[in-house]
């Protein structure tokens, strides 16, 4: 039949018989969003989101199972079709339970990824976990110093125990990274010749430079102060926020290319219209809250010794000599400011300091652990009073008079307002009083040229835009909300550059993008506590402090910072309450983009326990939304059958065989088929590292290195550390199939037991030493000796190349030699059986192996062949599970596999033979198409046999597959690399290299012999094996995952293998090769 024409969406397109409307949308680029469909299974249906408009057609249709038609013309996106597909998301929302973002991260003012990078932390990722962090702030080493942190707040950890350390957590890898000598500076993208000017270089104005610098536009920032920071510099003392510190982070920032002009104030140096003419196209004002609220009482005016807050600390920032000994103060308020205040007192050498506040300590809105250090200090406090009247003489104060406060009703802040309690004035002495009651902005720059609408003395702007009513100008951070913490002005920084770096580039200003979050509870109390109780209590790690006298009148700072013990100890004790599957969730994905709500048809929820029993597999069900895949693609494809539906209706549920715990069921295979086709977080994997994140991961493809069937597999890796592997459907000979070891048995790359450094052996003993050392010793006796190479079959075929430059005779002690009894009969150059040829063959006969146990991706597509109408005969000594699918089944033990072979050529030629190869006469019939499979185990005579049964039935070389135990079985092969044989072989006094082989540690004795009778051995490997602790110098090699190059796989497919992360040795294996 011919091409079939249609219509999607307008749009003329082919397609070709019996393809769904989904299949021909996807190769046409046309989203239809589906949750239970996988290219593997077949159509399902039961989302019901891939509904699309036929025109002609009742209702809507199902796109994953509709066939097209000549003409046929379809419609997905249209309002009523999107408004189905939200139905069916919410309803799916409805029973969902679990929170894709952690709710530390959730509460985070900059959305910071908290969970992740404390998973860095915990993973000795300290970079990392700063790259992490500085996607959303530029700042770290500032905010974990002087966040106020509500992350912990909401930290889950609080229903256990206590609160995670998160901002502590967040200095140490700050500080780490910024002290490391290589400190992480984000790669700026290419130069877009676009200015931009920042007014102000407070927290707001240092991050709009920072992420507009990274977009590459050439950004100023323009400041008042002598130097950068603000309120970070001039608002928060020197034993919270060391300025030398703060000066290293602002050079970080510099370091992007944004200049930083200082003592220029906006509205008298410079001006909008100075700024238009110099070429600045887009302005952003983050000029903060910097000026003091009056305190309001009479008095106030005193020329000497009443001080607002910010100015007070305002002068101490910049070096005014300040002397307070043997006076009293007073503090008036009870935020943050007023605390830093009184410390700051204090350390200037004031008898006595005293906060007076308006209502109790409850009420105050200075951080609890500020207010803790501040009594720690020597810091006294009067609650409930209120100053009227401050008394001065000669010009200065002498004391205040106070009246005593009741609290009544709570006002708009939700606190209790204070009241007057008539008749309670009293006074109190004071020689020094600073009001800290509030702050509020400079905006004497908003003029009749420069007409900004301003509503209570505050800029206003679009919420989600931060623009202003002027064109190009941009403004956030406090000079917009009023004073708030410095983690907010960050945020409103990062919000205005993704706003000016859309309006620079011409493009339609958008909002910063969201994605749908779903939560478990959106306050920490509304959680149920019982959900926690299976965590064991762990202590908090104590931050090492100055103790009250080390703190006394200096500015040294107080806290002095995890130690590396301290950080991963810390980071250990996070719930990793997000979603692993977060950055994947098919579901979140479409709810974000249909607009779904979480609770517009909230409903009763099931709560289950999450099975964590299996090895490989954290099996969540609150998560499953009951698209069948796992259930399907287990019986399906994989051929398990290891998981089913229980009950109906919404008592329906997923399980194990007979309900058990996932891990104990024993049909699961461990393959990991499930976790590949779970479209949300029902099913993930166990990922082998102290913490999984969930990361941001990046996906390199490549050759897994476990058999030679030549699986194409996805290493997804952050930073240099390997997290897991994955495929997909469609992806390689394996079609996103994959076994045990291939998706799960990677953690060998990780693995803190590998050699990263050369040894070599002095006094006996084998010892660390440098690389020019050990390649000299291995070189000198390589050219002094006769030199005999041993090499892996996970070696690539260019680090074979390599050594055969090195040496004449190279061999392998696993490699057998069954190609060569292939090649005798049928020539060195015959043609060698695709996988193709599984599909094709009338007759598969598996001869010798279990080819289930093997080579179990090649198994599938026995299977598949077998259920296609394949007759399918298994011969071996052990009971496969692919035995179901054969039929017929002959036992045959492994050292009669060439008898039995020979038996059934004899039978084929008309010969008398046992009964068993009798019975298999009539099945191996000379017209049929056949294809026989030997494993790699088998040796030469057993190879030969088989070539001789094909013959006999008149067919070549391409009726015989040879499936491969090792990923490069086939490449040694045809370099010539030889099977080691110990008959008529000597290694004595010769040199030898073993590279990525342990014959020892495999209990080869013959090979163990002769290697404690060479001259000279030097070991290639990852790790000290029992081979390797006999040689004289051990040289790391690098995994799979570290290294480029190809693989030639059982069926002589050549296949590129890709580096995922870089060398842990420092040398790529090929370096090390050539450096002989």
């Amino acid at each position: 039949m011919g091409k079939i024409n249609l219509t999607i969406n307008g749009i003329a397109v082919t397609a070709n018989p019996g393809q769904t409307i989904l299949d021909v949308a996807r190769e046409n680029n046309i989203l239809i969003p589906t949750l239970c469909h996988d290219d593997r299974l077949k159509p399902f249906g039961s989302c019901l989101l891939c509904r699309v408009e036929v025109e002609g057609a009742r209702g809507n249709m199902l796109a994953c199972g509709t066939q097209v038609t000549e003409g046929m013309v379809v419609r997905t996106e249209t309002e009523a079709v999107n408004d189905a597909r939200k139905m069916c998301l919410e309803l799916l929302l409805s029973q969902h339970y679990g929170d894709c973002m952690a709710p530390c991260s959730m509460t985070c003012p900059a959305g910071i990824d908290i969970q992740g990078y404390i998973a860095h932390i915990a993973n000795g990722q300290y970079q990392e976990a700063v790259k992490l962090i500085k996607e959303k702030n530029p700042l770290p080493v500032v905010c974990g110093r002087v966040c106020t942190r509500p992350c912990e707040d909401q930290c889950r950890r609080n229903l256990v125990d206590e609160r995670v350390g998160i901002d502590y957590l967040k200095r140490f890898a700050a500080d780490y990274d910024l002290n490391s000598g290589n400190h992480y500076v984000p790669k700026k993208k290419p130069s877009t010749g676009k200015k931009a000017a920042v007014i102000g270089a407070g927290p707001a104005g240092l991050s709009c430079a920072f992420y507009l610098a990274k977009e590459g536009h050439q950004v100023t920032i323009f400041e008042r102060w002598p130097k950068g920071g603000g309120m970070l510099r001039y608002g928060i003392p020197e034993y919270r926020m060391p300025k030398a510190i703060l000066d290293k982070e602002i050079e970080t920032i510099k370091e992007l290319g944004v200049e930083i002009q200082y003592e220029k104030t906006f509205g008298v140096d410079i001006t909008y219209e100075s700024l238009k003419r110099d070429g600045y196209e887009a302005i952003f004002l983050g000029v903060g809250s910097q000026i003091g609220q009056p305190i309001g009482c009479e008095g106030e005016a005193c020329p000497m010794g009443v001080y607002s807050g910010v100015d007070f600390l305002g002068r101490v920032g910049l070096g005014h000599n300040i002397d307070l000994s043997g006076k009293h103060v007073v503090v008036i308020g009870g935020g943050n400011t007023a605390i830093d205040a009184a410390r700051t007192a204090l350390r200037l050498k004031a008898e006595k300091v005293t906060i007076a506040y308006r209502r109790t300590k409850k009420e105050m809105p200075a951080h609890e652990m500020e207010i803790e250090e501040a009594e720690y200090e020597g810091v006294e406090f009067e609650f409930l009073v209120a100053p009227k009247k401050i008394v001065s003489e000669a010009g200065k104060p002498i004391y205040i008079e106070f009246v005593r406060m009741e609290l009544g009703e709570p006002d708009a802040s939700g606190r209790r307002r204070p009241i007057e309690i008539p008749g309670s004035e009293f006074q109190k002495p004071a020689d020094f009083v600073i009001g800290a009651i509030g702050q509020t902005q400079d905006l004497s720059f908003v003029n009749d040229n420069f007409k900004l609408q301003v509503d209570r003395n505050r800029l206003v702007v679009d919420e989600d835009l931060l623009t202003t009513n002027i064109e190009g100008v941009f403004a956030g951070g406090d000079v917009v909300t009023g004073p708030q913490t410095a983690i907010k002005a960050i945020a409103a920084g990062r919000r205005a550059a993704y706003s000016m770096n859309q309006y620079l580039r011409g493009k339609k200003i958008e909002k910063l993008p969201e994605m749908y979050n779903h939560v478990k509870a959106k306050k920490l109390e509304d959680m149920d506590k019982k959900e926690f109780e299976q965590y064991e209590k762990k202590e908090k790690m104590r931050m090492p402090m100055l103790s009250k006298e080390e703190r006394k009148h200096n500015f040294k700072e107080v806290e002095l910072g995890f130690s590396e013990e301290q950080a991963k100890a810390e980071a250990q004790r996070c719930l990793s309450c997000g979603c692993k599957d977060v950055h994947e969730c098919k579901l979140r994905e479409f709810a974000t983009m249909y607009g779904a709500k979480q609770d517009r048809l909230a409903g009763a929820i099931t709560k289950h326990p999450i099975d964590e029993s299996h090895p490989f597999i954290s099996r969540d069900k609150n998560k499953c939304i009951m698209c069948g895949r796992c259930i399907r693609i287990c019986l399906e494809v994989q051929g398990a059958g290891a998981l089913g539906f229980i009950s109906r209706g919404y008592n329906a549920t997923i399980e194990p065989s007979f309900v058990r715990p996932f891990g104990e069921d024993s049909r699961c295979e461990s393959c990991g088929q499930c976790v590949s086709t779970c479209p949300v977080g029902a099913l993930t994997e166990k990922v082998q590292l102290p913490k999984p994140g969930p990361f941001a991961e990046k996906i390199t493809e490549t050759i897994c290195n476990h058999c030679g069937t030549g699986c194409t597999v996805k290493l997804h890796t952050a930073g240099d550390v390997f997290v897991r592997a994955t495929s997909e459907a469609g992806l390689g000979v394996n079609n996103g199939n994959l076994c045990e070891k291939g998706r799960f048995q990677n953690s060998f790359i990780n693995s803190p037991n590998r050699i990263n450094k050369p040894m070599v052996r002095k006094d006996g003993q084998l010892v660390e030493g440098t690389w020019e050392e050990a390649m000299k010793l291995v070189a000198e006796n390589i050219k002094a000796k006769e030199a005999v190479g041993f090499v892996t079959q996970k070696a690539t075929n260019e680090e074979v190349a390599e050594l055969k430059k090195h040496f004449n005779e190279l061999y392998s002690f696993e490699l057998k030699d069954a190609v060569y009894g292939l090649q005798d009969v049928f020539g060195k150059d015959y043609e060698k059986a695709s996988y193709e040829a599984i599909n094709k063959a009338d007759v598969i006969l598996c001869l010798g192996f279990d080819i289930k146990e093997e080579n179990p991706v090649a198994a599938l597509m026995v299977k598949a062949a077998a259920e296609k109408g394949a007759e399918l005969i298994m011969v071996s000594q052990t009971v496969s599970k692919l035995d179901k699918y054969a039929n017929k089944v002959v036992r045959v033990d492994d050292s009669k596999v060439k008898e039995f072979t020979e038996a059934l050529t004899k039978a084929v030629k008309g010969e008398a033979v046992c009964e068993a190869a009798a019975t298999l006469k009539d099945e191996l019939k000379a017209d049929a198409n056949l294809l026989v499979i030997i494993g790699g185990a088998a040796g030469y005579e057993e190879a030969k046999a088989a070539a001789e049964l094909v013959k006999a039935l008149g067919k070549g070389a391409e009726s015989i597959l040879v499936m491969q135990n090792k990923p490069n079985s086939l490449g040694l092969i045809n370099a010539g690399v030889k099977a080691f044989k110990a008959d008529g072989c000597s290694l004595k006094d010769k040199t030898v290299l073993v590279f990525g082989e342990d014959p020892v540690g495999l209990e080869n004795a013959e090979a163990e012999k002769q290697l404690k009778e060479a001259g000279f051995l030097a070991v290639c490997d990852m790790f000290l094996t029992e081979t390797a602790k006999l040689a004289n110098v051990v040289l790391p090699l690098n995994s799979f995952a570290e290294t480029e190059g190809t693989y030639t796989n059982s069926e002589g497919r050549t296949q590129k293998v890709n580096k995922a992360i870089e060398p842990k040795t420092g040398k790529s294996n090929i370096d090390v090769i050539v450096s002989l």
